[in-house]
């Protein structure tokens, strides 16, 4: 699993490079995810694959523990435990059905189609995108009252104050 970087230029050529304001490219998958790479995969916040992919982490074989936290917050504590506690690998289709990929597509357009949706993650306003990718990062573990407040409440109170709404 590599990361997307023509996506990534693509969507940064009227954008800061900085992680810290703007939400990451689609990661994409085109065969073997396994150990670090699975965790790269992991971390981004939209995963597409072809039908050749793999996820797995076969490192806990060798005495190396996995990255568990980002794969619970994907596809839930029983499917990541299996997953890091056992280092079986999953093919494209039990990856999607778990909710770790977001849509598989043929193997000649997954590059296609991360750079289409590194072109309609694009189109928002950069503060827009880090507001989002705040929400995205940081809300795990919180229950839905406070979310819901620091998601809605807050941003709406706060733009009221601004002035930009009539009250």
């Amino acid at each position: 699993m590599r990361r997307c970087h023509d996506a990534r230029n693509h969507q940064n050529q009227r954008r800061s490079k900085s992680r810290d304001h703007c939400v990451e490219p689609p990661g994409k998958a085109h065969g073997p995810a396994l150990g670090g790479a699975f965790d790269l995969a992991a971390l981004c916040a939209i995963r597409i694959c072809s039908g050749a992919a793999a996820f797995g982490h076969p490192e806990i074989k060798f005495g190396a523990p996995p990255l568990f936290t980002p794969l619970r917050w994907i596809v839930g504590d029983g499917h990541a435990r299996y997953l890091c506690l056992t280092g079986a690998t999953i093919d494209a289709k039990e990856a999607h059905r778990i909710g770790l990929v977001n849509e598989i597509v043929t193997n000649q357009s997954v590059l296609e189609r991360a750079k289409i949706l590194a072109a309609q993650i694009g189109q928002a306003p950069d503060p827009t995108l880090f507001t989002l990718k705040q929400y995205l990062m940081g809300n795990h573990g919180k229950g839905f009252e406070d979310c819901f407040a620091e998601e809605h409440d807050a941003p709406f109170k706060s733009l009221l104050q601004k002035g930009r709404f009539p009250t």
